[in-house]
């Protein structure tokens, strides 16, 4: 695949603009329209709804080379709302320097609308991007998978509720995906603070220690309660 240029992007911005007009009669009125912010670990993406009607999903794609859209995920619309209703979306996962995104929007008997595209200039190279990690409620183990963009070495440091450190590591990691795995079987339960540095970019991480699984569940009946 090649790479992106600034030419290229603007031909696809004026493409997708002409081709968008649909958006102007879809069944969803925008109070904030789709907005992306660039941060130390991804792309945050933004908007807002005043007004939904028959509103089943929002799928949110991405073209790194400007030509080619793919989705990257979905959040579930609404269906039928008139207060103000407000969605995020985090893009870890983010190579490059110019990206374009853009958002799809489905209503329940099938019919498609697209935002006008979103172009961010990305300033920020990340060092490593975290892929996938354990359940934050855990009785054991706590793993973290990540993609490291470089060889280069990483500090780990956990810590618990009381800001006390309970590990506290240097690795050298390859370019790759790579994974760190901290066992947690004799822990005390709590909030724990798992901090991922190198150089300069860090990541924070929040995860619980509970004492079994019965515990999950309960939590998990009362946040759906």
């Amino acid at each position: 695949m090649s790479k992106p240029t600034l030419s290229r992007l603007f031909l696809s911005l004026v493409c997708l603009t002409v081709i968008n007009f649909s958006s102007l009669f879809a069944g969803v009125i925008y109070d904030k329209n789709f907005q992306g912010e660039e941060q130390e670990v991804g792309i945050v993406l933004t908007w807002s709804t005043s007004s939904e009607e028959d509103n089943s999903l929002f799928v949110i794609e991405k073209a790194t080379d400007g030509e080619d859209f793919e989705s990257i995920g979905a959040v579930g619309g609404t269906g039928d709302s008139d207060v103000l209703t407000e969605y995020n979306f985090f893009d870890f996962n983010v190579h490059g320097t110019y990206i374009l995104y853009r958002l799809k929007q489905l209503d329940e008997d099938g019919t498609v609308n697209y935002s006008k595209p979103l172009f961010i200039n990305k300033v920020n190279e990340n060092n490593f991007m975290v892929a996938r990690m354990s359940d934050v409620m855990t009785t054991g183990k706590f793993e973290v998978t990540f993609d490291m963009m470089i060889d280069s070495n990483m500090e780990y440091h956990l810590t618990n509720a009381r800001g006390e450190t309970v590990v506290k590591e240097n690795m050298d990691f390859k370019k790759g995906i790579n994974d760190i795995v901290i066992g947690m079987e004799d822990a005390e339960s709590g909030t724990y603070k798992l901090s991922l540095r190198v150089d300069d970019e860090e990541e924070i991480i929040t995860f619980k220690k509970i004492k079994s699984e019965a515990q999950k569940n309960k939590a998990v009946t009362a946040k759906k309660d």
